[in-house]
């Protein structure tokens, strides 16, 4: 789905208002959140990247990236499960399994969505809406 060119650049960049990286999938919320923010898309700038495989510490990836040790297929199931029963209304992101330096990555795709703005349905609380501002995930108010 990606060239090699585009993956590498988009796992050394500084995190920004069009990219998010995860070391992994233990903080789910925080990832259903960035998708959330993403497919608001604020700025009307396409959207964003989360990647998933790639530790980032003050905004800078830690490379070479470790990558996922875990089903990527199971993962991939995952999210979509989360997708469709967290957001509303309905969204996917775009998923790719990609390979950066011998270890294997998620990139999730979020474009802006055509029926924005969009909710997270939360467990804790009522239902929240999330944008994009600059490296930043934040709950719109």
């Amino acid at each position: 789905m990606f060239d090699a060119e585009t993956i590498a650049r988009l796992a050394r960049d500084l995190e920004s208002q069009q990219v998010e990286r995860k070391q992994s999938l233990s903080d789910k919320s925080k990832i259903e959140q960035a998708i959330c923010a993403f497919a608001n898309d604020l700025w009307n700038l396409n959207g964003g990247y989360i990647i998933i495989g790639v530790e980032e510490r003050d905004g800078r990836p830690v490379l070479p990236p470790r990558g996922l040790a875990e089903d990527l297929d199971r993962i991939q199931r995952n999210i979509f499960e989360r997708c469709r029963h967290s957001l509303l209304p309905a969204y996917l992101p775009l998923i790719a399994h990609e390979d950066s330096d011998g270890h294997p990555l998620l990139v999730l795709w979020c474009p802006g969505g055509d029926n924005r703005p969009y909710q997270l349905s939360e467990k804790k609380g009522s239902p929240c809406y999330y944008v994009r501002q600059g490296a930043v995930t934040s709950e719109a108010k």
